[in-house]
């Protein structure tokens, strides 16, 4: 039990090192680089300090624990505890590729107005009427500004455009005066600024980093040449069933939206997921089977950085649960309409089985480091293939919808090629843009899509690589128990691939 105890004492000085420099970023899942570890609300500073100076001393306090953690971990060490390591090193790793390398405080303002929306709403669910406040909002972007010093076109316009809407918001009769006063006028003072910044002349991510992206970020060895193939490979398999299931067309897919409207629909549809997985007995043993959570259209000062639905879940207190986010481009707006028709799949995706299911399991994990410890491509893999595990346990049934998730799969391979190829260089953002009009986008929209790619370069290509490994792993160790696989791989925690087979390889041995 000591070394167990060694490797969690490791993260749990980790994770207060971090939290007390970026609680914000540790808080929210709005930023997978970072364990999620919700802050203390009376802490003494109230914002993250991305200050150059600071982040370079949490880069070398990061690479000394990344050495520590290496020589503790020769010699023979229980299983449970390699991979505790495994998933910490993991951690530290991508979040030295982010600071280091990424770098999205000095790059992109949307990241710090990112950070000022989450601290608006930290603020704002705590109650205590008119006279709230943020304390020192001038103080942090004034920080963020003096970090700002390699924006590229692309991102200032971007940044621009974020700071607008969430001046629009703030400004609204919903938010409390005192929060009026703390934020409006330095986030004025903020959009002048963008508007004056100086810009750089080269493509918004170094193309030379995409493979060490996919490396230390996905922790996975492979080339961005073969992410392409597996993108196109995905495409073909996807277009074959589409054309088997639906003659390549759509017909018969109802695209008119409900009299109830398109909120009472998704959560009626969350509602319906959730008892099925119950019925089934997909929810591990220990997982709580009710747990909070909301339904609700993509707020518009998230608009600027969200190209589609979303999930956030906060393990805190009494606001503890997830919160669904509906774009209006899956909702039956934005141009999108057509895609109303798949609100289940997007509904599972987003909730049961998917993200809320595993964010919940995640939280239940008796283990430290992997109760706080995230992977985005473990998570939005299980979340792509929950829809096929209700296609497994027979939710999901008929042509049409075995149209409607080939569709979805298909769609993800184009957005992932997308992703690969215009963060390496291979294609503009024009010539991205026409390939997702080609490919079935809303054309009005596709450009704007692509710009919100070059925020998250990477962010496109975990949903059917991690799809894939999910599935190869299903085949070898699933097939005909579609409950037993989705139990242990929710409750082993969002570790290596590697790691999880040998928890199933186990399990079909015993």
């Amino acid at each position: 039990m000591k070394s167990k105890r060694t490797i969690e004492e490791r993260g749990r000085s980790l994770f207060a090192t971090l939290t007390e420099t970026f609680p914000l970023c540790c808080g929210s899942d709005e930023f997978p680089s970072f364990p999620h570890v919700p802050p203390d609300p009376g802490r003494s500073s109230f914002w993250d300090d991305f200050s150059h100076e600071r982040v370079e001393d949490v880069l070398k306090y990061l690479r000394g624990v990344e050495d520590v953690l290496e020589r503790e971990g020769e010699g023979d060490i229980p299983e449970e505890e390699r991979v505790d390591r495994e998933v910490l090193t993991g951690l530290i790793r991508n979040l030295r590729f982010f600071l280091e390398h990424l770098r999205p405080h000095r790059r992109q303002p949307t990241f710090h107005l990112t950070l000022l929306t989450t601290g608006i709403l930290e603020v704002l669910g705590r109650g205590g009427g008119e006279e709230r406040h943020i304390p020192q909002v001038g103080e942090f972007l004034e920080r963020a500004r003096r970090a700002l010093d390699d924006v590229s076109p692309s991102y200032k316009n971007s940044g621009i455009s974020m700071a607008e809407d969430i001046f629009r918001w703030v400004s609204g009769e919903d938010i409390p005066a005192g929060i009026k006063a703390s934020v409006l006028p330095p986030l004025e003072e903020f959009r002048d600024f963008l508007s004056r910044v100086p810009t750089g002349e080269g493509p918004p991510l170094n193309p030379e980093l995409y493979p060490r992206l996919i490396q230390e970020c996905l922790g996975e060895e492979i080339s961005p040449h073969e992410v392409q193939e597996v993108m196109r490979e995905e495409m073909e398999e996807t277009a074959g069933i589409m054309r088997r299931t639906s003659g390549g067309g759509a017909e018969g897919i109802s695209t008119c939206l409900p009299e109830e409207g398109v909120v009472s629909l998704f959560r009626r549809e969350v509602n319906s997921l959730r008892e099925h997985c119950l019925e089934k007995g997909l929810f591990p043993e220990g997982v709580p089977t009710e747990t909070p959570l909301q339904v609700v259209m993509v707020p518009p000062y998230l608009m600027g950085i969200r190209a589609g639905s979303a999930y956030a879940f906060s393990p805190q207190g009494d606001k503890a649960g997830g919160i669904f986010y509906i774009h209006p481009g899956d909702s039956g707006g934005g141009g999108n309409t057509p895609f109303i028709s798949e609100y289940s799949m997007l509904s599972a995706h987003e909730t049961y089985p998917g993200h809320h299911l595993l964010d919940v399991s995640r939280w239940s994990n008796p283990g430290l480091i992997r109760r706080h410890v995230e992977s985005p491509l473990f998570y939005e893999g299980w979340a792509c293939f929950a829809e096929n595990i209700l296609r497994e346990t027979g939710y999901y049934a008929n042509p049409t919808e075995q149209f409607l998730l080939a569709r979805r799969r298909y769609r993800r391979a184009v957005r992932g090629l997308v992703d690969v190829r215009v963060n390496t260089g291979m294609w503009t953002v024009d010539e991205a843009s026409e390939f997702l009009a080609r490919s079935g986008f809303p054309p009005e929209s596709a450009r704007s899509i692509v710009e919100k790619y070059l925020l998250r370069p990477g962010s496109q290509i975990i949903y059917t690589l991690g799809f894939r490994f999910f599935r190869d792993l299903f085949r070898k160790y699933g097939e005909g128990r579609p409950e037993v696989f989705a139990r242990l791989v929710l409750s082993a925690g969002e570790i290596p691939f590697s790691c999880l087979e040998e928890v199933l390889a186990r399990r079909e041995n015993n």
